[in-house]
């Protein structure tokens, strides 16, 4: 390459990086000018930033009746900083940003712990969002994870904290945030979890809370993983003693704390099961971000099955408690494309014991009702006819768990039988 073109190269890199700048700037530049003068109204108020963005998700059955919305279409129970436990707010900013009184809305310490924690875990793990930007995230933004967003997030971010005090900002995070279980700010999470107004919660309360947020679907005690949510609460609680939050004594009191959960609250809507199984499929596709979608999500069940269906479980319950029977299950499936039109996967949805089990998708044995599985393949290969005869008597297999010996519902043997009176009688 001779000196000229050397130089013409040079001056050819020079402007394309130049224009590769400029091109930044100007992107930068008019984002921040378009994300500005699109929110500007809702900054103006608190209730305008917190209103925004909050819509859930609606399941309607078959015929198109709704009957439930995940979320909600308004902020309910607006709770004051001053009444929301101090040892509530401590856990929040100990577990979800701890220098949010030392940054302006963008924190360039979390960014370089997160990008260090993710290079050890070979990949994106950490987050390094603070409270203010998952505000302007949860509150104003569509959930969408793109680089625009987030740079449209950092500029809200950085506008609601010129607008708002720290106090405020932290108020409007926790009058919002999703806590799992249908439950949106301080007061709804406090009522679905503990039964009680926040103001009254405990420090080992609080510790779970925070916990709840980064995965509230996972880490909910009532309908996510409780060793999860219980490990959790212990991170959250040892962060606050790391922070200068509590002492020793009290991080130590509150692990050892028990906690006594509501389990009849969070949910009360007709086919509960149900409407869990589509939450889990939805949050598979699209991630808690679902629950701010204001979605429209159409189902194959039927209300007027499902009603029957309840009615029809409780009464035979009833029926057979004389027999021990404590519970039961219903699915009624379209047999015509695989529809599920009816689901219920215990009795009483309230029983802290077995209300949240649900029993149809619950893995079990399936005893007698596997025989005529067994039979028709015996006389699809012709190995069998209905007038064939089978022994009717005493055996044993030796398994790895011990010595099995099968007997009949009445413990007798009949020798000689049909597979006709066999299969009709239900004889091992």
């Amino acid at each position: 390459m001779t000196k000229e073109e050397k130089i013409l190269f040079l001056h050819n890199s020079v402007t394309i990086l130049h224009l590769i700048i400029l091109n930044f700037l100007s992107f930068a530049f008019f984002t921040a000018l378009f994300t500005f003068s699109y929110f500007s109204q809702d900054l103006i108020t608190k209730d305008r930033i917190m209103q925004h963005n909050n819509s859930g998700f609606i399941l309607y059955d078959v015929r198109g009746k709704p009957f439930f919305a995940f979320g909600q279409t308004k902020v309910i129970s607006y709770i004051p900083s001053d009444r929301i436990p101090k040892n509530l707010q401590a856990a929040v900013i100990a577990v979800e940003d701890k220098d949010f009184y030392h940054h302006p809305g963008l924190s360039w310490k979390a960014i370089v712990r997160s990008l260090i924690s993710n290079i050890k875990a070979k990949g994106p793990i950490y987050g390094a969002s603070t409270l203010t930007q998952q505000l302007a995230k949860n509150d104003l933004l569509k959930p969408r994870k793109k680089f625009f967003r987030k740079y449209q997030e950092i500029i809200l971010a950085l506008l609601i904290e010129a607008k708002y005090t720290k106090s405020e900002i932290l108020e409007m995070y926790l009058n919002t945030i999703y806590f799992g279980a249908g439950a949106y700010g301080v007061e709804e999470a406090s009522q679905t979890y503990f039964g009680k107004p926040v103001q009254d919660i405990s420090l080992e309360e609080a510790a779970l809370l925070a916990g709840v947020l980064p995965a509230p679907s996972v880490y909910n005690p009532l309908f996510g993983d409780k060793e999860k949510a219980k490990n959790r609460q212990r991170i959250v609680l040892n962060r606050m003693y790391e922070e200068g939050y509590i002492n020793n004594s009290q991080k130590e009191d509150a692990l050892k704390a028990n906690l006594k959960l509501n389990y009849k609250s969070g949910i009360n809507f007709l086919a509960p099961h149900y409407a869990l199984i589509v939450r889990d499929q939805l949050i598979k596709m699209y991630g808690d971000d679902i629950f701010r979608s204001g979605y429209k999500v159409y189902t194959g069940l039927d209300l007027d099955f499902q009603k029957e269906a309840e009615k029809t479980v409780r009464k035979h319950v009833e029926k057979l408690k004389f027999n021990d029977v404590t519970n039961g299950a219903v699915i009624m499936i379209d047999p015509k494309n695989g529809e599920v039109r009816a689901m219920v996967g215990s009795v009483d949805w309230y029983d802290n014991k077995f209300g949240k089990v649900n029993m149809t998708i619950s893995p079990r044995q399936p005893g007698s009702s596997f025989k005529p599985i067994v039979y028709s393949a015996a006389f699809e290969k012709r190995f069998l006819t209905p007038a064939s005869i089978l022994k009717d008597q005493p055996v044993t297999y030796k398994t790895p768990g011990g010595v099995y010996s099968p007997l009949n519902y009445d413990r007798k043997f009949r020798g000689n039988v049909t597979v006709r009176r066999a299969l009709s009688n239900s004889l091992n």
